[in-house]
Formats: C-alpha cells, sequence, structure tokens
C-alpha cells in the first residue's frame, strides 16, 4: 500500500504541491480567525468600560507554623492600556462561620512586574512605571505575593482557604504545602477536600457541579492530587495537595477546605 501511494505521488506532482500549499493557507486562515475573534472580544469589552478579565490564576500557599507565604501567579487579558491595577483585597481572617473577623497582619507583599502597596480602602495595588505599562490587546503574567504573620492555629481556623473572584475564565489551581506535623486526612488515597463557590456577598453557596459546560467549550474538570513528599527541606517528608478546576464559575469565590488528621 505505502509503494503504491508513493507511485501515485510521483505520477502526480502537482498535487503533492497543492496539498503543501495548502497546508500554511489553512493554518493562516485559523489563525486569522482566532485572533480576529481576539479583537473583537476586545473592542467589546472596551466598549463595556472593561479593562481586563482574568484568564487563569496560580494560587501558591506555603504554611509554616507561624506565617504563611502566599503567591498568585496570574494571566490577564488588557483591553486597555494599564499602569494601576487593583484585584485582590488585603488578606482577611474568618470565623467558624466564615464571617470575616479582621485583616491579617501580613508582610514582605511584591509584585512582579511592578509594586505593590496598599490602598486606604484595603486593596492591594499594583502600580507600573512607564516601560512596564501592561499593553492593550495581549496577555499578561503577574506575580502577586506576600507573607502572612499569624500562626497556623489562626489562619487556619477553619481549615481552608478562599480565591476570591475573579479567579480566572480558564484555570485556577490552588497548592498548599503543610508544615511537619500537619497531616492531612485522606479519602482514597487522595486529600479530602470539599471545593465550593460562593457568591460575591458571602450569601450563597454551593458545591462546584462536574462536569459543567457548554457544548462548544472544554468541559469544567476538577482534579485533585497530593500526599507526603521530602522537598529536599530540614523537615523531612510534609504534606502537601493541589487542586485544579479548568473552567472555573465566573464572578465567585471559590474556598477550598481540607480536614486535618
Amino acid at each position: 500500500m505505502q509503494e503504491q501511494w508513493f507511485e501515485w505521488m510521483r505520477q502526480h506532482p502537482p498535487a503533492l504541491g497543492s496539498a503543501i500549499a495548502a497546508v500554511p493557507f489553512l493554518y493562516g486562515l485559523v489563525k486569522g480567525y482566532l485572533d480576529g475573534r481576539k479583537y473583537l472580544t476586545d473592542i467589546l469589552a472596551r466598549l463595556r468600560d472593561v479593562d481586563y478579565a482574568v484568564q487563569a490564576t496560580i494560587f501558591k500557599v506555603i504554611v509554616r507554623p507561624n506565617s504563611t507565604e502566599t503567591v498568585k501567579l496570574r494571566t490577564i487579558r488588557v483591553y486597555r492600556r494599564l499602569r494601576h491595577l487593583e484585584i485582590d483585597p488585603v488578606p482577611t481572617l474568618f470565623d467558624e462561620e466564615h464571617r470575616p473577623i479582621r485583616p491579617c497582619q501580613f508582610r514582605e507583599f511584591y509584585s512582579v512586574p511592578g509594586r505593590a502597596s496598599v490602598t486606604p480602602n484595603g486593596m492591594l495595588a499594583i502600580d507600573f512605571m512607564d516601560d512596564e505599562a501592561l499593553e492593550a490587546h495581549r496577555d499578561h503574567s503577574i506575580v502577586l505575593g506576600y507573607e502572612i504573620n499569624e500562626s497556623i492555629d489562626v489562619i487556619f481556623k477553619p481549615p481552608g482557604i478562599r480565591a476570591r473572584s475573579p479567579v480566572g475564565s480558564e484555570l485556577l489551581i490552588m497548592e498548599v504545602h503543610f508544615p511537619a506535623g500537619y497531616p492531612l486526612k485522606r479519602h482514597d488515597g487522595k486529600p479530602d477536600i470539599e471545593l465550593v463557590s460562593i457568591d460575591r456577598d458571602g450569601n450563597d453557596e454551593s458545591r462546584i457541579p462536574v462536569p459543567l459546560n457548554k457544548w462548544w467549550g472544554r468541559p469544567r474538570r476538577v482534579d485533585v492530587t497530593g500526599g507526603r513528599y521530602d522537598f529536599g527541606g530540614s523537615e523531612g517528608e510534609t504534606d502537601w495537595l493541589r487542586v485544579s478546576v479548568t473552567k472555573p464559575p465566573t464572578d465567585r469565590h471559590i474556598r477550598l477546605r481540607w480536614q486535618r488528621n
């Protein structure tokens, strides 16, 4: 069969040339459609007076007995040139009923690119110099980090973290590393977790349904992994968990809860 195919192509060189020429044409056609669709979305967003949209958030938390380090990597689509950005409020402590108590004591906050600061209304702002400004019609990656100066028994009572809206239209990843002496409860070998979404007012809480979604888009998917591992530090093996949500709910906070063994 293979020999017959090569013999046919040898006898019909124009067909081979046409097939080769069609490849870059089809690539350009698909790329043009996708780029045009994205640019049209940008224009419509500007008409609605929207400055940006969060596409993905990677949320990493390293827990220590008396402090917790948080790093957030976001991918955002920018619709108009920005030199100032406010997404995150200052970290907050919650009670057993998940009602806010007070702002956390935190320090050493930073952003890349830009410089982070706290606004009078309790937001973590990022300011960019002119050569760092977020240009319109592009995707940008931004890192925001800070260290919460609270003990583990204060900040994780009840145990869990909250990713505040907007978490991203495409992907949310939450990864938590625990200190020695903080074992996690497991179910079927994986960390026993609960993942819920909350409206912006904190009044409506519901489990995240799986799967979602539109027939023309990727379905929602939730993956949970974790275990015990020696990351090379002085503590030896410690517990960790990672939750990945494809197509997370929009305009809602996401709360991750775990159980301590």
